[in-house]
């Protein structure tokens, strides 16, 4: 569960800049990097 919450965080940041910028491409590629490669 730790290891979820981890890359989730990082995930949930990119997230949030895909939506700033409105593209939903950046969208899926920060959600699919934030899932694969977590920080940490």
């Amino acid at each position: 569960m730790r290891f979820l919450l981890w890359s989730l965080i990082p995930s949930a940041s990119f997230l949030g800049g895909a939506l700033a910028t409105g593209t939903p491409e950046a969208l899926w590629i920060a959600a699919l990097g934030g899932l694969l490669a977590p920080s940490g």
